[in-house]
């Protein structure tokens, strides 16, 4: 790590997280924006901050672009209770 980036972290204090949304068919992108909307208000008030938002559209969700290791369910809920998700 850098001095630049750990001065940047001490000086926050907080998280910084990055919100990703996916639509398929049958889910409307308003609904996606919503969700985003509720993990950001969830994101503020744990303390955390939302650095950027990214929504993508595809047919189906794809096993190589889950958020988290192979071994976990693809939900980065998983991760902090799963110590073989990075």
């Amino acid at each position: 790590m850098t001095p630049t980036v750990m001065h940047e972290i001490e000086s926050h204090g907080r998280e910084r997280t990055l919100l990703v949304g996916l639509v398929v068919p049958g889910l409307p992108r308003s609904v996606v924006e919503e969700h985003l909307d509720e993990l950001e208000r969830l994101v503020d008030t744990a303390g955390g901050d939302v650095v950027g938002r990214e929504i993508q559209e595809r047919a189906k969700p794809a096993a190589a672009t889950l958020v988290g290791g192979a071994s976990c369910s693809g939900s980065p809920i998983d991760a902090p209770m799963n110590p073989s998700c990075p």
